[in-house]
């Protein structure tokens, strides 16, 4: 038979020289670390983790996350087209339950998201939402890594002698922006995450041989990501090394007194709604509130409480009282009280029978 484990308040202490262990199983993520964990990603692609919602791993949580930003992109562009052309036809989300990829299709071109990676190509009979072959010599593709994909010599030159068709070039320009306005995303939520505590930066601090410590966001501010790592690997290393043939993943920074950090890696962090998106939404409401007023200066374009849950469900986790408190200070800034409820200020001509 087990015996019954005594309480902790019924047990007799340790005995001299004798200390209790630590489990196993608890290690504070702001402790040292010999070891990067599996969790942990490398510093160029932890901000495709990054949403209004926190830092998301989990692979149905992530595409969710990816096509509510993109049908956010899609809201904003629709409002404010600039020279962004419109959307043609619908827009097809297609999600994937099992690994981090999304892919986004209109106007007969295909995107397709993955952390660190970024395809755009147009779409062919027989395609599946998810594969396709990148030695495919029968389409066009414009690839990518990070932002510098909005930049790629592809989207005029071609790939390997295939340009874009005229009559692709609009659908190609309508997912070269939105890719800019989620880009733009992620970089904001990304200062967001690691300010609030979502997730963690962790490095090896001075010496490539110490263990990886916690970078608190007070002191990643004073550091300077360096343009070339340090010892770049050979382009193509000899048989027998265990490196990899790319230096990508190989990011160091400086401080201001000549400290060093090496293998800059991001830890996921707490896991708790976080404050400090919902401060971000409020203010890119206030924005598109100051818009709203400057351009419908009279009245709403539609009743308030229409439009409050509009903007309510667009942006994440935002209330109806966080939406009163935005449209306060829309007006305080724009100095435009008109906008009452349930409608517009009336004015005294619309009320032939009262008397002022």
């Amino acid at each position: 038979m087990f015996k019954k484990r005594p309480s902790s308040k019924t047990s007799a202490p340790a005995k001299d020289g004798m200390r209790k262990r630590p489990s196993a199983l608890v290690t504070p993520m702001t402790g040292i670390v010999n070891e990067p964990k599996l969790e942990w990603e490398h510093l160029q692609i932890a901000p495709f983790y990054c949403f209004s919602s926190g830092y998301i791993r989990s692979p149905l949580e992530w595409s969710a996350a990816v096509y509510g930003e993109a049908q956010r992109s899609i809201d904003v562009l629709e409002k404010f087209p600039h020279d962004v052309p419109s959307l043609v036809g619908e827009c097809s989300f297609k999600p994937n339950k099992q690994s981090l990829v999304a892919a986004i299709m209109t106007m007969g071109i295909r995107t397709i998201i993955r952390p660190g990676q970024i395809d755009v190509m147009p779409v062919l009979p027989g395609d599946k939402p998810f594969t396709f072959d990148p030695w495919d010599f029968d389409r066009w593709i414009v690839s990518g890594s990070n932002d510098e994909i909005l930049d790629a010599p592809e989207w005029n030159e071609g790939y390997f002698g295939l340009k874009i068709s005229p009559e692709q070039q609009l659908g190609a320009r309508w997912h070269r922006h939105l890719l800019s306005h989620l880009f733009l995303s992620w970089k904001a939520h990304f200062v967001e995450v690691i300010r609030s505590g979502a997730a963690y930066i962790m490095a090896r601090k001075n010496s490539i041989l110490s263990p990886f410590e916690h970078v608190t966001w007070d002191q990643w501010q004073y550091f300077k990501l360096d343009e070339e790592p340090e010892g770049r690997l050979p382009s193509s290393p000899m048989w027998g090394d265990p490196r990899r043939f790319s230096s990508r993943y190989r990011v160091t920074a400086t401080g201001p007194a000549g400290e060093k950090l090496y293998a800059i890696r991001v830890a996921p962090g707490s896991a708790k709604p976080l404050s400090s998106f919902e401060e971000t939404n409020e203010k890119q409401v206030q924005t598109l509130l100051v818009k709203l007023l400057t351009d419908h200066p009279d009245r709403p374009p539609t009743s308030l409480p229409e439009l409050a849950n509009q903007i309510c469900s667009e942006f994440h986790g935002l209330s109806e009282r966080a939406f009163r408190r935005c449209l306060s200070l829309a007006q305080q800034q724009t100095g435009n009280r008109n906008w009452s409820e349930p409608g517009r200020r009336k004015s005294p001509q619309e009320y032939p029978h009262q008397t002022i």
